[in-house]
């Protein structure tokens, strides 16, 4: 073979090392992200701090459905008065901000 071939041949294989090299480091780099990632979310999810949370969430969302219930309820007192002034106006917008607070 000639020389120039030779060097064709060998800066073929370095690349081709190069691109292995590469793509063997991308690799461990993206395994060791998603490890991380899947061991975090393993860990939040699996703790007793985790069982609290979901635990004074639920009394929390307990406790707004009884506020939305009772602001109804004086929403309804207060049409049945007929009283409508402003106050109504605050008790929707009230209700409104509960929903919410509910659905996040």
């Amino acid at each position: 073979m000639s020389k120039k071939s030779t060097l064709k041949i060998e800066e073929k294989k370095r690349l081709t090392r190069s691109k292995l090299k590469k793509n063997l480091w991308f690799g461990l780099f993206l395994g060791l992200i998603t490890g991380f990632c899947l061991g975090y979310f393993v860990r939040k999810y699996t703790s007793c701090d985790a069982q609290k949370r979901r635990t004074e969430k639920a009394f929390y969302h307990d406790r707004l459905g009884e506020i939305k219930s009772a602001l109804g309820q004086v929403k309804a007192r207060i049409h049945f008065d007929s009283h409508e002034n402003d106050v109504c106006y605050h008790c929707e917008d009230l209700e409104h901000v509960i929903e919410s607070e509910l659905n996040a």
